[in-house]
């Protein structure tokens, strides 16, 4: 049977804006233009990305009934028998929820549809404590791994991880997290009306990715305080999140805020990262990191916190500056070095390709 005659349901918590959510979309958007049937099964309908769904794909929302029932068993049962009554062919689960429910609820009922994880971090339910999760999830967790069909890991970091919990190295595939060059070459040519961007007066550093804890924010404030001393900058920072407010009061308390921006979700933040003098990030982890590779396809510079996945996407410093995670004075050495030296955005955009 082609793929096109199967039924594909795409299984995530949200469509909130993460690297995960947005392979999410991207995958089911392209699935729908080639012709294959495909919906998208999220915990909770909510999230920037849903307005940017083919409107031609169906929306599957259970967050209705299981907020009656709660508790992972009501969800696994929930989800075993919404399974029952759609039978897809492929099952593809993305991130730590619907990879801990979507095994343990097929082998609860008698149609097996073909079940594919997919881990986009570093961290999750099955190896790490940061995720304040109960014993019970955790087991279920680990059950359903080792249940999994398959499980496409979104590089080799994220491989390494899982492998040290002993899965069946057959099982992990490695496949990267794919970006769209064709769209964010025509969307980063657009024009940005924000007015640092306008009116240049001194260079102006991008980061994007959700105001989380995980990203490690302070780290890369810290750092644009010391390049302050030696350099007059902007920072602009796309994205949203929970910490916004405790950030801006950090850029307050560092005396940095009339040179720090935080102007949340951007649809299109392409425009904003080609146009901008040098991309920054500051992770602690990340299991693939979108943003590496967008970057890249833009042409634009990186320095990056050694968060997992950097030195393979930029092959250990050739297509970008790594410093180790949480130094923030490497941080700011390695920005003042990037913003003193020309580059080559051809070079940087042959190696998203």
């Amino acid at each position: 049977m082609k793929i096109s005659s199967k039924k594909i349901y795409i299984f995530i918590y949200s469509m909130t804006s993460g690297g995960a959510e947005k392979v999410a979309l991207l995958l089911s958007n392209k699935f729908i233009q080639k012709g294959i049937d495909v919906s998208i099964v999220l915990l909770q309908k909510k999230g920037v990305f849903l307005e940017q769904i083919d409107k031609k794909i169906k929306i599957y929302s259970l967050n209705s009934i299981i907020n009656r029932i709660g508790g992972i068993f009501g969800e696994i049962l929930i989800y075993s028998s919404f399974l029952t009554k759609h039978k897809p062919d492929i099952v593809l689960s993305i991130g730590e929820w619907p990879n801990t429910i979507t095994p343990i609820s097929v082998k609860l009922i008698p149609y097996k549809p073909k079940v594919v994880l997919t881990e986009q971090s570093t961290k999750s339910f099955l190896n790490s404590e940061e995720y304040n999760v109960s014993k019970l999830v955790r087991f279920f967790a680990k059950k359903s791994y080792f249940y999994a069909e398959n499980i496409i890991c979104v590089s080799n970091a994220v491989k390494e991880k899982l492998l040290k919990k002993n899965l069946i190295k057959k099982k992990l595939i490695v496949i990267c997290n794919p970006i769209d060059i064709e769209e964010i070459n025509k969307k980063a040519v657009e024009e940005v009306e924000y007015s640092w961007f306008k009116n240049r007066d001194m260079p102006l550093i991008i980061a994007v990715g959700r105001l989380h804890p995980a990203k490690d924010y302070p780290t890369m404030l810290k750092a644009i305080q010391l390049v302050l001393k030696v350099k007059k900058v902007h920072l602009v920072v796309l994205g949203d999140g929970p910490l916004r407010e405790e950030l801006i009061s950090l850029c307050v308390q560092l005396g940095i805020i009339n040179f720090v921006d935080f102007i949340g979700f951007q649809k299109n933040p392409y425009k904003y990262i080609k146009k901008a003098d040098l991309f920054v990030h500051s992770a602690r982890y990340e299991g693939f990191g979108n943003v590496f590779a967008e970057a890249l396809a833009c042409g634009q510079k990186i320095v990056t916190t050694d968060c997992d996945t950097p030195c393979e996407i930029l092959e250990e410093g050739k297509y970008g500056k790594i410093v180790p995670i949480g130094d923030y004075r490497s941080l700011a050495d390695a920005i003042l070095l990037s913003l003193s030296e020309k580059h080559n955005p051809d070079f940087l955009k042959q190696k998203a390709q």
